[in-house]
C-alpha cells in the first residue's frame, strides 16, 4: 500500500495539471502568496508598522535611544514612521538618487533626529552607477542595470552616485550599535551586507529589515544565501499579526520558502528575538 500512495498522488497531479486549468491555478497561487505574506506593499497592512511598533516598545522597555539606519530612504516615509513610533530614535537616512534626495532633504532638513547622507549603501566606499527610467527619480532606481530588463522594463539611464559601506560609515561614528538596519535598496542588499562584515561579526547590528523580491534572482541573494551571510541571526517573514519563522533554531532552512515575490524579512540577532 505504501507504494500505491505516491502513484495515486502522481495520477491526481497528472489530471489537474491541464492547460485549460492554468488560469485557475495562477489565480489561486496569487491568492495563496498573499496569504503567506507576499505581494502586499502597504506598511499599514503587511506587518511593517506592527514590526516597527514592537521594536519601539522593546526600545522603551530597555530605556534605549535607538539608532536606525534607513538605506534607500526614498522620500522618507519609513523615517517618518520611526519618528512617530519611536520619538527618541536617531535615524541615518541614505538615499543616492539626486532628485529623490532633494525631496528627502526638504522634508527633514530641520529635524535634528535625522541625519541625511546622499549615497548608496554598497560593499565599499566609492562611486557607482545608479540606473533609473525617470529623470525626476523613481522608487525603482537600482544599482542593478538588469532591473530594467527583467523586472521593470524601460529605457534606463545611469547616474554616477557616491557609495558608502556600512562598516566605513559606522567606524566614522565610533562604531555605535545599530538597533535596526532597514534595507530597501532594489537588489543591492547583497552588496550592502558584504560592506557590513566587520560590524556584523562584532555584533554591532541587532536587527535587519529587508525586502525579498525578484531582485534577489538578479543579485543572487536567496534566502539560503542570506542565512549563510547572517549565521548569528534568525530569519522571519513579517506578517500583519507577527513574525513567521523561516530559519531559526527551531526551524531549519526549507527550499520551499524560496519565493521571489515581494515580502519583508526580519533578521533578529540570536538572543534578541523576543517578539
Amino acid at each position: 500500500m505504501s507504494g500505491a500512495q505516491p502513484h495515486l498522488r502522481n495520477v491526481l497531479l497528472g489530471l489537474i495539471a491541464r492547460q485549460w486549468l492554468q488560469p485557475l491555478w495562477r489565480g489561486l497561487h496569487r491568492l495563496a502568496l498573499g496569504g503567506l505574506g507576499f505581494l502586499n506593499g502597504d506598511p499599514r497592512w503587511n506587518g511593517e508598522e506592527r514590526f516597527l511598533a514592537d521594536l519601539a516598545a522593546r526600545w522603551r522597555r530597555e530605556d534605549r535611544r535607538p539608532l536606525v539606519i534607513d538605506a534607500g530612504a526614498n522620500e522618507g516615509s519609513f523615517a517618518a514612521a520611526v519618528l512617530r513610533l519611536a520619538p527618541e530614535a536617531r535615524i541615518v537616512c541614505l538615499e543616492p538618487n539626486p532628485p529623490t534626495f532633494e525631496r528627502l532633504a526638504a522634508r527633514f532638513r530641520h529635524e535634528p533626529r535625522v541625519s541625511l547622507i546622499q549615497a548608496a549603501l554598497a560593499e565599499i566606499d566609492g562611486v557607482v552607477p545608479l540606473h533609473d527610467t525617470q529623470a525626476e527619480g523613481s522608487q525603482h532606481a537600482s544599482l542593478l542595470a538588469a532591473t530594467f530588463r527583467a523586472i521593470h522594463p524601460g529605457n534606463a539611464s545611469a547616474t554616477m552616485v557616491p557609495a558608502r559601506s556600512l562598516d566605513s560609515l559606522l567606524m566614522e561614528r565610533g562604531s555605535p550599535r545599530v538597533d535596526l538596519l532597514k534595507l530597501d535598496i532594489e537588489g543591492a542588499e547583497k552588496a550592502a551586507l558584504d560592506g557590513a562584515v566587520w560590524s556584523l561579526a562584532r555584533g554591532r547590528i541587532a536587527a535587519i529589515q529587508l525586502e525579498m523580491n525578484a531582485h534577489n534572482i538578479l543579485s543572487g541573494l536567496s534566502l539560503w544565501a542570506l542565512s549563510e551571510r547572517l549565521p548569528d541571526f534568525e530569519l522571519f517573514r513579517i506578517l500583519p499579526d507577527g513574525l513567521e519563522p523561516l530559519v531559526t533554531a527551531e526551524r531549519r532552512y526549507n527550499a520551499r520558502d524560496e519565493v521571489f515575490k515581494y515580502s519583508n524579512v526580519a533578521a533578529l540577532r540570536r538572543g534578541n528575538t523576543a517578539r
